[in-house]
């Protein structure tokens, strides 16, 4: 049974759709452009689970940075954050990685923890970035996991999905009873979790859409890869 409704979103020219499916549910959610220059003089250190600062001054361009966020909320214990999506060659945050080969560079799939040192909504994040000029952007790299999971042919895996139809991934919005959250109970190095975005599926890339579909079609043993991110919720 599916279940379809849209509604407009007010901050790029993208429709809101949602629908569930056995148990999971999905939504797209615009992922806007938004623009980040680098000075490339400082040498900010590197934290732990892959944490570290940018000092970006925005360029002509702006800040030459795709960010996908997020309009719902997660589990009551994950906080959404913005993803880098991309990143523009020539463009400010390109600067700053060519100052900063090999150390602190911005990748694609980074997610950005703070903003001037502030937290808040992947939404509010975002907004402060597009009306700055100058931004110092606390950020974390990715890491991959991958979970074997074990459905019955009729239940449901137990997550909520939703995905940016410029994306390249599933969003995780929330874990619920089911085989996902037994995978992470037995395999708490390996959990994947509200927040994460799921990548492949039984070993297949694709379009948000097409991996929603294999997600659907899948039974019994499913294999899926996922971006996380350590420490932090």
């Amino acid at each position: 049974m599916f279940a379809c409704c849209s509604t407009p979103e007010d901050v790029a020219e993208v429709t809101d759709v949602t629908a569930k499916i056995s148990g999971t549910s999905e939504q797209q959610v615009p992922g806007p452009d938004v623009s980040v220059e680098a000075d490339g003089k400082k040498d900010p250190p590197q934290a732990e689970g892959g944490v570290f600062t940018a000092e970006i001054e925005r360029g002509e361009g702006g800040f030459g940075l795709s960010l996908d966020f997020l309009n719902e909320v997660l589990d009551a214990d994950r906080q959404d954050y913005c993803m880098v999506t991309k990143v523009t060659p020539g463009g400010a945050v390109d600067t700053w990685n060519s100052a900063n080969a090999g150390k602190n560079q911005i990748l694609v799939n980074d997610r950005i923890l703070e903003v001037d040192g502030k937290r808040g909504s992947s939404k509010s994040l975002q907004d402060t970035i597009k009306a700055a000029q100058k931004v110092t952007l606390t950020l974390q790299h990715a890491k991959e996991n991958t979970a074997t999971i074990r459905q019955a042919e009729t239940g449901p895996l137990g997550i909520d999905i939703s995905y940016s139809d410029n994306g390249r991934s599933l969003i995780m919005t929330k874990v619920k009873e089911g085989p996902v959250n037994d995978w992470n109970i037995a395999n708490p190095s390996a959990a994947i979790q509200s927040g994460d975005r799921i990548t492949a599926v039984n070993g297949k890339t694709g379009e948000p859409a097409e991996l929603l579909e294999m997600l659907k079609a899948a039974s019994g043993e499913i294999v899926l890869k996922a971006l996380t991110w350590e420490s932090g919720k």
